[in-house]
């Protein structure tokens, strides 16, 4: 019993623990959830990240508090295993909260969604900001209209524009993502949406605009460069044509005939220039048509271009034709020195023995086997390595796109930057270099037909010079004949008729001959041609016949699909092979046609047979295919069927089950299922569709197979229909029983929550106070919100209540539970408005006793505040009563509306039928009542105050004017006027004061004013205020009278003293006046005397006012006497004198102005003449002076500077004229100052006058030192010619070869022609100083010196000149030899070649070619004879001339003439063994078109095996066909062998082993012919499989490169969550590499195969499986370095996640510790004990979060995280900070238990002293002295027992008290306040012992009985209660009154 009791306990305990707990995580729930639903503020980014790290917090307390959850949820489960018995209320509430807390991760689930999507946008709304910002950027680029000055500039311009297009194709790219990601963020709102959506679309824009104009700026640069490309092409085709110009226009046809040979070879090559050059340039001048066509701006510059260039062109071609022409002439003129010297026969004997014999070189023509080259067009397989890039980034710009991985073909590295390259379609464009990178070079094979050089041997008829004795006369010279010359028609044969008569002869038997032979041969090649066309026709035509069978034979094609293909294929094979042969023919045909055979109609009918015949057999075989495309039809109608009828059973085993779930979850997940299953019938039911088309297809084209067709398709649609039918059976149950489940699991949540609902509406507790009705009501209206919210549900459970019963009526348990639901609707609905109408009225009626005890509260002070009755007796008093009497009446009026409020609230509760209404219409009543009377006292307390401060006011102003008044009157009596002095400020001070005087009239009216309205209203006052008005009026009159007078005064005096002044003023200026005229100074200078006249005419001027000031100071003074002035008679005299003064002044003043006027004359002309005086003193050193310059620029400058000193000295003389003129007039009007102004004259006459002259000299110098100094520059600029010229001629650089040597000769011949030139000005100058000489100059002997010079270093430079030409000359030869002997002996080489070949020819044909070739190289080398000869003539040149390249020239020629001569040795060598060579090769004719048969098969078997699979198997194809051909040149060189046989029986010998060999040749020929073809098949196998590999390797690398980049790519990550999102991504990218894995192996394991098999590219093979496994290796690598730094990444965004949340609760927690509030009660103080008890503990938890924080950052640290160093900082910072909270936390611990100590004192002693003071009255009134009975005094004893055991019960808390005054005391807890309480308490508690002690003293006798009784009373007690519980037989009714019955049980035994 006793386990079951501490069992019971514990779990009472527990239950206790959990509603305490469950009350805490409700509010909590209920709080966070409203946090939760508050409406997020995402309208901008910093508002977006500030709510995102709000939800990060609210997060990471919400989470936090999941243990706490679950620690609730094991107490709620340990009572309900306990046996607890309310376990069910229990297990209800755990099951609320634990659904509460599940909906509260739900809406912080759903808000992180929220948020997300928010962070999303505004990510975007960034991105687009930056791409909008870099498009500002592009387009301020793009928008330069600068297009460059030279094409170097458009270039750059270009490479920037490829720059900012790359930009461009950049954010095009973001641009693209941001519209697909747009697309992809389905949980906007409209409106977020649509800004978003208008946002993308102003972007797009922007971005299309901003490509377009950079396109627009692309197109125009592109003319730029154009344009600019055409300028710099044209000026530098401009600048060759006017070279070439140059070089045509030279005169010089040669020396000598070699020099003229030489001069025309270089002119051919010029010509040869001129002719390739003249195509570019018209495409030069295309390309400039094409710029003015398209309008360009400097069109007429361009025109102009052309123009210019095409006229250069057109001068070229005429003097290259003109030039060439003088060359040819130069030829024949220098054939003229190769003039023999010829005897003449006319049998004079002394002249035959006069003659001498003499050997002399005589021309003769002989005929030379020559070898030349021969064009003609042959096949050759030519090999090309073109080079290949791969793109390594895409690219879009210049025209082109091309993707990453792209192979391209280079075409030119233009420059570094940019390649231009082609793609596989032909596009060519350009990419940037960087953009690109090269790979290994595509190699090609191709069979071209190009021209090649053949060498042959022709014979041609050669001019040699042989040596012949001729007689020659020494004394007398003979006549010269000039041989014959090409040029030549004069000098012709001497029997020319004869020659010409046998030469036709021979032409026209020749050209018979020739006609007949070519007549034969084109009779046999027709015949020949026409054998074989007939052949061929019955050839083709029978195989054509047995196809036509093949093809027109019908067979099922539902059977045997792959057989009839397979078969229809090898007759495509056969066609396309067979397909030449009908070329050929049609070819034999065309050539019999053309020919003009007889048999040409025969042989056209016979090609048309063929042809039609042909046609029908591809008609047919059109047909066929078309037939086995349809059949292609069927077989995938029949496979499709297949995969149809697979698919649906495959679906109907997966829905053969029964089971829909048990539970709600359970059906879920199979209608999940389930749904996943129709969507996977979708594409079954698209195939079901594509399977009905290709049906219809079927049928409709082969009507035969329709029965097939139909079939199947029924079969199909029938499991088809049924599966359909299966499938929405299964969904229509599921979907049942899971409304089943829902209803029943919302049915039990609804009567939970209407349980627990009911119990809370059902309290009955009341309010009593205003607060106390407000939580309620609050409260309450949160339980109509609980209510509300589950309203919906109500009526979606009701909904699927009936949904259910109308699916199955007869479920009684739906029906029950929904009349259940039902009825707590209803109640609930009723109790909650019962409840809420207690409350209001409750609530109401709190609120209206509140409001009528604040008013009655007011009104109690407003009465106080009536009952004070003074008024004052100032202003200031009733002013300052007025303003308290304002305040009071504000604050009386302010409180009416609050009365109004509160009598509002009284009716409405009235009139609304409050339950306490009569008691709220009493109250208010009452409250109304006091009010009105507060308003009557204070409107009879303002009337006094009114009445107050009007008679003081008016006292107030009454008596300050008086003051004034009294102050006014001194001022108005004294006698200031007269005194004259300051008479102005007196009359402005009485102006002021009558101003004064009349503004306080103003004043006076109104104090009568109010006076008498006061008299009026019967004022208390009224006889004092009419006294006062009285004596104010009176003063006031007597001030006024006064005033007047004294102001009449100072006016007559101010008008005396301004006449006074105006009469000294002018005494003044007069006596200044007379002063002036009486000076006899007429001034010194010009300036004095203009000072004296001005001062004269100012004196002039102030006579004049003068004059008016003493009319109106006259005027004055008569009129002051007039007015009765006291000093009448001094003022007229005054006047009178002054007038006298005045008159006699004005004489003197005319006469003084005219002594000044002359004097100013004077002066004036001296001043002038000493002006130009000056001038010409100025200018007389410019004139005179002696330089006339060392230079002649200092001889020029110097004189233009005179010429601008003469026109100066030009333009003063009409001033210096004029003054001369002024001084004769002076002189002539007898000027008092004649004499002196008469030398002045002269003065200046004789300083003009040397001034012109020494200016003319000076001009004269001058001009001579020009001319001179002119002299002298051109000498000193001869001179630098000629020492630059020097270097040129005395240099020693002669060339290094012809050209330069002949530059260096034209240069040198160029400088002595200048030479020439400058030789005529060196003799111009000489004349000029010959002339300057007989002119005077000054300095004749620097001239003359300087010509002589000139002269000396002329001479010499031509001197050097010379020598240097003739230098130059013999280094040209010197060349020139050097070349012809190099040329002839590299020549020599070559025929050597030739000549040694040991080539006898192939066959007979190519013996007569060979031999032909050979006599044709004989006469080219016969012909080579004249270049030796000029070799020679060039070297005895040379050492005739004396050169210094003899022993050079000597040996080369020897060398020249050894090869030479072994030259013609191999020749004749050569000649002998073609020769023996004859009949070899007459037995190849047989064999010939066997080997060429071969030979064409052979050479047509290609080497390109394919660019790509496609290609590869179609030469696959075509190769089948060529077997199939060597089958039919088998059979025919098997007859060809058994021919050979024959002629080797009937040929013996040689012959027959030479036809044995050429057998053997064919036989050998065939067989490598089998195995070419036999390899060719082999390597295109290989070569296909080759394809396919490195395809795959292709992709798959690729695609392996994509996923490497993306995870190296670096992602920006802010947070946790940015970290999960990349790791998800990156286990993705996992998934991906591991499902690829079987790729990698299946391409590995292929490769090693190949390998294996020895496939002919092992090597490459070998390298792509190495770099797939290395892709392989890489990719695996690189993913497990991301996944090692993601997890990195991960755990530091984690750590600072925790730390930044661990650090925003330590600053709420800071906030909390520095509050000083600990609270002044105990309750407050337990209060704030309690809050830091729970924040201890949720400290404890958060130092556990700390552990954590410390040992994930130290584990990160200890990992050498990358963010280590930060890391340790936060766990550093974060300990600190959590260290001095905890201090905090413990500090402020102390203080709050001080507090609650203190308090805890306080208020004991406060309640022990009220009990004592209690205890001490009852002490001192009870008096028990006056007792004498015992029954009394056994009264009195218990009662004063009773005392005495209170008294005790408290000492333990008096002492108890003085415990906690003693620690408060010691830990110094405000001592002094203790101190005193606990005094005070103890003399209280000592008194109440004394008293106590005192009382009891006459009660000791009754005490001892009075115990006695109380015992016995017990016992009998407990006796009587023990023998009750015994006979009871009670054991308890359950674990309590077990528990009570033990203790009772237990107090027996202890008895």
């Amino acid at each position: 019993m006793r386990d079951e009791m501490i069992r019971q306990e514990r779990l009472e305990q527990l239950h206790q623990r959990f509603q305490k707990k469950a009350e805490i995580r409700e509010q909590w729930l209920s709080d966070m959830s409203l946090i939760l639903d508050e409406k997020l503020v995402c309208s901008n980014a910093a508002q977006t990240e500030a709510s995102i790290k709000k939800h990060e917090a609210i997060s990471a307390e919400i989470l936090a508090r999941k243990d706490r959850f679950r620690a609730l949820n094991g107490l709620a489960k340990e009572l309900v295993q306990g046996g607890y018995h309310a376990k069910d209320a229990v297990n209800k509430k755990d099951q609320d909260i634990m659904m509460k807390w599940k909906k509260l991760l739900d809406k912080l689930e759903a808000r992180k969604k929220t948020l997300d999507g928010f962070s999303n946008l505004m990510n975007s709304f960034r991105e687009i900001e930056s791409i909008v910002e870099e498009l500002k950027e592009a387009e301020a680029k793009v928008k330069i209209d600068d297009n460059g000055k030279h094409l170097q500039a458009t270039e750059d311009y270009l490479q920037q524009h490829a720059l900012v297009e790359a930009q461009l194709h950049g954010l095009g790219k973001r641009v693209r993502n941001l519209n697909r990601r747009s697309k992809n963020m389905t949980d906007l709102s409209n409106t977020e949406g649509a800004v978003l959506d208008k946002r993308l679309e102003d972007l797009n824009g922007e971005y299309n605009r901003v490509n377009d104009l950079a396109n627009d700026r692309r197109k125009k640069l592109d003319v730029a460069k154009k344009y600019y490309q055409f300028l710099q092409d044209a000026e530098e085709e401009e600048r060759w044509v006017q070279e070439k110009i140059d070089v045509c226009g030279a005169s010089t046809t040669g020396k000598d005939l070699n020099a003229a040979l030489v001069l025309l070879k270089k002119h051919e090559g010029l010509e040869g220039d001129m002719n390739g050059r003249w195509p570019w340039c018209e495409k030069l001048c295309n390309t400039g048509k094409e710029l003015m066509n398209g309008g360009h701006e400097a069109k007429k510059e361009i025109n102009s271009k052309i123009k210019n260039l095409i006229e250069k062109w057109d001068r070229l071609k005429k003097l290259a034709a003109i030039r060439r022409t003088k060359i040819e002439d130069g030829i024949e003129a220098h054939q003229i020195s190769i003039e023999k010297f010829i005897p003449q026969e006319n049998g004079d004997k002394s002249e035959d023995e006069d003659s001498v014999d003499e050997m002399v070189d005589v021309p003769t023509e002989i005929e030379v086997e020559e070898e030349v080259e021969k064009e003609v067009m042959q096949d050759v397989i030519e090999t090309r390595k073109i080079p290949q890039v791969k793109v390594s980034h895409a690219y879009i710009g210049q025209g082109m796109k091309v993707e990453k991985g792209d192979l391209l073909l280079l075409i030119q590295r233009t420059n570094s930057d940019w390649w231009q390259i082609r793609k596989g379609d032909g596009t060519e464009g350009f990419v940037p270099a960087n953009y690109v990178k090269e790979v290994q070079p595509k190699v090609s094979q191709k069979v071209i037909r190009k021209p090649m050089k053949v060498k042959e041997k022709v014979k041609v008829k050669k001019t040699v010079m042989k040596k012949e004795v001729q007689k020659k006369k020494p004394e007398r010279a003979s006549k010269l004949r000039r041989a014959p010359s090409v040029r030549s028609k004069t000098n012709l044969h001497f029997d020319k008729d004869n020659v010409d008569k046998r030469q036709k002869q021979l032409n026209l038997n020749y050209n018979k001959l020739i006609k007949l032979a070519q007549a034969r041969r084109i009779a046999l090649e027709d015949a020949k041609r026409l054998f074989k066309f007939y052949s061929d026709c019955e050839e083709f035509e029978s195989w054509m016949v047995e196809k036509e069978q093949i093809l027109k034979s019908k067979e099922s094609l539902s059977d045997n699909m792959d057989a009839i293909r397979k078969k229809f294929e090898n007759l495509l094979t056969s066609l396309a092979a067979n397909k030449g042969r009908l070329d050929d023919i049609n070819k034999l045909a065309e050539e019999i046609h053309q020919s003009g055979s007889s048999q040409k109609d025969i042989v056209k009918k016979r090609q048309k047979e063929i042809n039609d015949r042909w046609i029908r057999l591809n008609k047919l075989k059109m047909e066929r295919e078309k037939n086995l495309e349809g059949a292609s039809s069927i077989e995938l109608f029949q496979s499709t069927c297949d995969e149809l009828a697979d698919w649906i059973k495959e679906k109907d085993n997966a829905m053969n089950t029964d089971d829909y779930g048990k539970g709600l979850q359970a059906t879920i997940a199979l209608q999940r299922k389930h749904a996943n299953l129709e969507r996977e019938l979708n594409p079954v039911g698209e195939k079901m569709n594509r399977m009905n088309y290709l049906a219809d297809s079927v049928r409709s084209a082969y009507p035969d197979e329709k029965g097939y067709v139909d079939k199947r398709q029924k079969e199909l649609q029938d499991i088809w229909d049924a599966l359909k039918n299966k499938l929405d059976d299964r969904k229509k149950k599921l979907d049942d029983v899971g409304e089943l489940h829902q209803f029943n699991d919302d049915a039990k949540d609804l009567l939970s929550w209407s349980g627990l609902m009911k119990a809370k509406l059902a309290k009955s507790d009341m309010p009593k106070d205003v607060q106390a009705a407000e939580i309620m009501l609050k409260e309450h209206a949160e339980l109509a919100e609980d209510i509300q919210a589950h309203k919906p549900k109500f009526v979606d459970v009701k909904k699927l209540g009936n949904s259910v019963l109308k699916k199955d009526p007869k479920n009684d348990d739906v029906k029950g539970k929904l009349n259940k639901l039902q009825e707590d609707e209803a109640v609930i609905d009723d109790m909650w408005q019962k409840r809420m109408d207690q409350l209001q009225d409750a609530h109401d009626l709190q609120v209206f006793n509140r409001d009528a005890d604040n008013i009655d509260l007011v009104t109690g002070g407003h009465e106080k505040f009536l009952e004070f009755a003074e008024v004052g007796k100032t202003v200031d008093d009733v002013e300052s009563l007025m303003k308290r009497q304002e305040d009071f009446e504000n604050t009386l009026q302010a409180q009416d509306d609050k009365v109004k409020a509160m009598d509002e609230l009284a009716d409405k509760l009235i009139r609304d039928g409050h339950p306490d209404k009569d008691h709220i219409d009493k109250r208010r009543q009452e409250v109304l009542d006091r009010r009105q009377k507060v308003k009557d006292r204070a409107k009879e307390r303002r009337d006094a105050l009114n009445a107050a401060q009007g008679f003081q006011e008016f006292k107030r102003d009454s008596d300050e004017l008086s003051s004034w008044m009294k102050e006014k009157y001194n001022t108005a009596t004294d006698e200031s006027y007269r005194d004259l002095t300051n008479l102005t400020e007196k009359l402005k001070k009485h102006q002021a004061f009558e101003a004064e005087l009349k503004a306080n009239n103003d004043r006076l009216q109104g104090i009568n004013e109010r006076g008498d309205e006061l008299v009026s209203a019967d004022h208390p006052d009224s006889p004092v205020i009419k006294t006062i008005v009285s004596d104010l009026n009176t003063q006031w009159k007597d001030l006024y009278d006064k005033s007047t007078d004294k102001g009449n005064k100072l006016r007559q005096a101010a008008d005396q003293q301004t006449l006074n002044r105006a009469l000294a003023d002018a005494q003044d200026k007069l006596d200044e006046m007379e002063k002036s005229v009486a000076n006899p100074d007429l001034g010194s200078d010009l300036r004095g005397v203009k000072e004296l006249l001005k001062k004269h005419h100012n004196l002039e001027n102030d006579l004049v006012g003068l004059s008016d000031t003493i009319q109106a100071i006259t005027s004055q003074g008569q009129e002051l006497a007039k007015s009765g002035h006291f000093d009448k008679a001094g003022i007229l005299k005054a006047v009178d004198e002054f007038n006298d003064r005045f008159k006699a002044l004005k004489p003197a003043v005319d006469t003084r102005k005219n002594k000044l006027q002359d004097s100013l004359h004077f002066h004036q002309f001296k001043f002038d003449a000493d002006e130009e005086l000056q001038w010409i003193k100025e200018h007389l050193p410019a004139a005179s002076s002696t330089e006339y310059g060392k230079s002649l620029i200092d001889a020029q400058n110097l004189h233009k500077k005179h010429q601008k000193l003469e026109l100066e000295i030009s333009g003063h003389s009409p001033s210096c004229e004029k003054v001369l003129q002024t001084g004769n007039q002076l002189i002539d009007q007898k000027h008092f100052n004649s004499k002196a102004i008469k030398d002045k004259c002269q003065e200046l006459q004789l300083s003009w006058d040397d001034l012109l002259s020494k200016s003319k000299i000076r001009k004269k110098n001058l001009d001579m030192s020009v001319q001179v100094q002119k002299v002298l520059s051109e000498v000193a600029e001869l001179e630098n010619w000629i020492n630059d010229k020097m270097t040129l001629a005395s240099s020693t650089d002669y060339g290094k070869d012809e050209a330069s040597a002949d530059k260096l000769l034209t240069k040198n011949k160029v400088l002595e022609t200048d030479i020439q030139t400058y030789q005529g000005i060196v003799t111009g100058l000489g004349k000029e100083a010959q002339r300057l000489f007989k002119t005077g100059c000054q300095d004749p002997t620097t001239l003359r010196k300087a010509q002589d010079n000139l002269q000396d270093h002329l001479n010499k430079l031509k001197r050097l000149a010379a020598d240097r030409t003739q230098n130059l000359e013999q280094s040209k030869w010197m060349f020139a030899f050097k070349r012809e002997t190099t040329d002839f002996e590299e020549w020599i080489s070559e025929q050597m070649q030739l000549a040694a070949s040991e080539e006898y020819g192939q066959d007979y044909e190519h013996l007569q070619i060979l031999r032909n070739r050979f006599d044709e190289f004989r006469r080219t080398v016969e012909a080579g004879t004249e270049r030796y000869n000029r070799c020679e003539r060039l070297a005895k040149w040379l050492l005739e001339d004396n050169t210094p390249y003899e022993e050079v020239v000597k040996e080369r020629q020897e060398q020249l003439r050894e090869a030479w001569n072994e030259l013609l040795e191999q020749i004749e060598n050569r000649d002998v063994k073609l020769y023996g060579a004859g009949e070899i090769h007459r037995f190849n004719r047989d064999v010939e078109d066997a080997l060429q048969r071969i030979h064409e098969k052979y050479a047509s078997i290609p080497d390109d095996t394919g660019k790509d699979l496609a290609t590869t198997q179609m030469y696959i194809k075509k190769h089948e066909g060529f077997e199939n051909e060597l089958v039919a040149l088998e059979a025919q060189l098997q007859v060809l062998i058994e021919d050979s046989t024959r002629l080797q029986e009937t040929y013996p010998g040689e012959n027959a082993q030479q036809i044995e060999q050429l057998q053997a040749s064919v036989v050998e020929n065939w067989g490598v012919l089998q195995d070419r073809a036999a390899q060719r098949k082999d390597e295109l196998l290989a070569v296909a499989d080759m394809h396919r590999f490195l395809a795959d390797v292709r992709d798959l690398l690729s695609w392996a490169k994509e996923i490497e980049t993306e995870m190296l790519s670096e992602k920006t990550v802010r947070d946790v969550h940015g970290v999960d999102l990349v790791r998800a991504r990156h286990e993705e990218l996992k998934l991906e590499i591991d499902a690829r894995e079987d790729t990698f192996s299946t391409i590995s394991q292929t490769g090693e195969a190949m390998v294996q098999d020895e496939h002919p590219n092992s090597e490459e093979i070998t390298e792509k499986v190495k770099q797939v496994e290395e892709a392989r290796e890489r990719l695996r690598k690189v993913w497990e370095d991301r996944r090692q730094h993601y997890e990195q990444l991960y755990g530091l965004h984690t750590f600072l996640r925790d730390a930044e949340q661990l650090n925003n609760t330590s600053s709420s927690q800071e906030a909390y510790l520095t509050s000083a509030e600990y609270g002044d009660t105990v309750d407050q103080i337990d209060s704030q004990i309690r809050r830091h008890e729970a924040f201890e503990k949720v400290l404890g938890v958060q130092n556990e979060k700390l552990n954590a924080i410390q040992n994930h950052g130290q584990e990160i640290v200890n990992k050498k995280h990358f963010e280590a160093p930060r890391v340790a900082k936060v766990i550093e910072e974060v300990t600190l900070r959590r260290e001095n909270i905890k201090q905090q936390c413990a500090g402020r611990h102390r203080n709050l238990d001080d507090a609650m100590l203190y308090a805890q004192f306080n208020r004991d002693v406060v309640e022990t002293e009220g009990w004592i003071d209690d205890k001490l009255k009852v002490a001192y009134e009870d008096n028990f002295t006056d007792v004498t009975d015992l029954e009394s005094k056994m009264r009195k004893l218990q009662k004063h027992q009773a005392f005495e055991a209170e008294c005790v019960a408290n000492t333990d808390k008096i002492e108890q008290i003085k415990q906690q005054g003693d620690v408060l005391n010691a830990k110094k807890y405000k001592p002094d306040e203790v101190h005193q309480s606990l005094q005070r308490l103890m003399s209280k508690w000592n008194e109440l012992l004394k008293a106590s002690n005192d009382r009891g003293k006459g009660l000791v006798e009754a005490k001892d009985i009075l115990e006695f009784n109380e015992q016995v009373d017990k016992v009998e007690m407990w006796i009587r209660e023990k023998d009750s519980l015994v006979n009871a037989g009670d054991l308890g009714r359950d674990y309590e009154h077990c528990c009570e019955l033990q203790k009772k049980a237990n107090d027996q035994e202890s008895a």
